[in-house]
């Protein structure tokens, strides 16, 4: 188990009426998980707003019609500016503000890891203001966050809109606690911009470790899905009628009806138009989700087609039906491929089942 480095508050702002509380009941259960690798972990009940938001002191009154503005965007920007005056002591490193519907899309050991990392950027890189977001919407995959910046895995970029996770070091905490105290209020991820943009700098993940849950918003009062589920991509050798394939067909009827979890499969390569008994079966359950690839094209094609398949839908998981080097002659996957699916820094976890009697067990 990882442990955190640095003393780190991460507070998780909470809803006490949520109408969805499934939601921040799976936070609750992933974010506990911090908790005990070192993380302070701090839970925030918030009432629902009831009163009407304040217009006089709203940042964009020309928009405030327009939106329209409601209790539920004034009750998270208090969400955050309490949040942040009540648990930004001077002992911590830095605090953490997480919404009540965050989602951890890798390990916890990672998100450590993440953690660790992103408050060592604000060291290294004097960055003062860190999500653990997306640069992209989480519905419509819209970019949000124009790169100024590359550092490996870290950029700085111009603004963020995904608050779900956000990190601040203790060198801001004087001036963030008084732009939340004295400056117009905003949409909490607005007014973070307004009073982050320009000023002081700005960083994010390329690949972000967190999303949000799906389901009913407290602010917009509507269903949200954000395509958020874990996506799993097995690779089989083929999928000819026999012994390896019906074990991989009963592996998807079993999982197919998991509603977090998008399944991919792609055969290497195609023996046979006749012996096609699971392969059309996969069909029927995958539809388009079922990439032949190794019709009547050569060994090194099926490999640029693979690596280019993995790329476009950057599975979680990788389940391969069969260990690389026991593929067939003349159907086996060339090391340097095999090196850039393994290599060390890879965003998937890679699972092998072994469908021959190599392995000694005893």
């Amino acid at each position: 188990m990882k442990k955190t480095k640095y003393n780190i508050r991460l507070v998780h702002l909470l809803l006490t009426d949520d109408t969805d509380p499934t939601r921040q009941e799976r936070s609750i259960n992933q974010l506990k998980e911090l908790q005990e690798r070192g993380i302070d972990y701090v839970q925030v009940w918030n009432q629902r707003w009831k009163e009407d938001p304040p217009r006089e002191n709203f940042a964009r009154p020309e928009v405030f019609n327009q939106v329209p503005i409601n209790k539920g965007h004034y009750g998270c920007f208090r969400a955050f500016a309490d949040g942040a005056r009540d648990n930004f002591s001077d002992e911590i490193d830095a605090i953490i503000l997480c919404e009540g519907d965050v989602r951890l899309l890798t390990s916890a050991d990672d998100i450590i890891d993440r953690i660790d990392r992103a408050y060592e950027a604000t060291q290294s890189l004097g960055i003062d203001y860190f999500s653990l977001g997306n640069k992209y919407t989480l519905e419509g995959n819209v970019l949000q966050s124009r790169t100024l910046e590359k550092h490996d895995d870290i950029e700085i970029v111009n603004k963020i809109i995904g608050i779900q996770m956000i990190l601040f070091p203790q060198r801001v905490k004087d001036y963030l606690l008084d732009v939340f105290q004295n400056k117009p209020w905003d949409g909490a991820d607005i007014f973070l911009n307004q009073n982050f943009m320009g000023k002081k700098k700005i960083g994010i993940f390329s690949q972000s470790p967190t999303g949000q849950w799906d389901g009913m918003s407290a602010i917009e009062s509507r269903e949200r899905d954000f395509g958020m589920k874990k996506k799993l991509l097995y690779l089989a050798p083929h999928l000819s009628t026999g012994g390896m394939p019906q074990f991989l067909l009963k592996r998807v009827e079993a999982l197919i009806n998991e509603k977090d979890l998008e399944i991919h499969i792609v055969e290497f390569v195609n023996y046979s138009n006749q012996f096609v008994v699971q392969k059309n079966r996969l069909k029927e359950l995958l539809g388009d989700r079922l990439h032949l690839i190794g019709q009547g094209v050569s060994l090194e094609h099926r490999e640029e087609r693979l690596l280019g398949l993995i790329d476009t839908i950057k599975p979680d998981i990788i389940h391969i039906e069969e260990c690389p080097e026991s593929f067939d002659d003349g159907n086996r996957i060339g090391t340097n491929t095999l090196s850039k699916i393994y290599r060390p820094d890879r965003p998937y976890q890679i699972i092998e089942t072994c469908h021959n009697i190599w392995m000694n067990h005893s």
